[in-house]
């Protein structure tokens, strides 16, 4: 999955503190499937700890990235050395007209990040679609739409 990657993005929640999170209590029957489970794993503590470095968002409780935004780690000798992890944080899906938006902002983030890193390849999940109830097809409106948005601009011309 991470073969020839410079970058990969994670499905974070906004305080970026890895996978155990007591708001999920009720997806304990599926410990270790989400993708931020298995980033975590192969990346070892390094990630948590450069998640925990980032500063929390003024006025927050505990949020060092919001819904709808994404922000940058460094690899770490487990996962990506020589790259990077965005870690983006989907909204929790209520309805399209207000989930939409948010998550289409992700991804915007997501693609504003790479480009400003030089990444060239990146590997990413269906953001959204797993504890966040995205459904799938109106996960990827969100990220053609900010991929097309993102094409349109000047910033792609590096992308493969």
């Amino acid at each position: 999955l991470l073969a020839g990657a410079q970058g990969v993005v994670n499905s974070a929640n906004p305080g970026l503190v890895g996978p155990a999170r007591p708001e999920y209590w009720m997806f304990a029957a599926h410990a270790g499937a989400s993708v931020e489970e298995a980033l975590h794993q192969a990346a070892g503590p390094e990630l948590l700890r450069a998640c925990q470095a980032l500063p929390l968002r003024e006025g927050s409780e505990g949020v060092r990235c919001p819904e709808g935004e994404a922000v940058v780690t460094k690899g770490t000798l487990g996962l990506l050395p020589d790259g990077y992890v965005i870690h983006a944080v989907a909204p929790r899906w209520h309805a399209v007209e207000t989930s939409l938006p948010a998550l289409t902002g992700a991804w915007r983030a997501v693609l504003r990040l790479a480009s400003d890193l030089r990444i060239r390849t990146l590997s990413a999940p269906a953001l959204g679609c797993g504890a966040k109830r995205a459904p799938l097809g109106a996960a990827a409106r969100a990220w053609a739409a900010a991929l097309a948005e993102h094409e349109r601009s000047a910033r792609c011309e590096h992308f493969e």
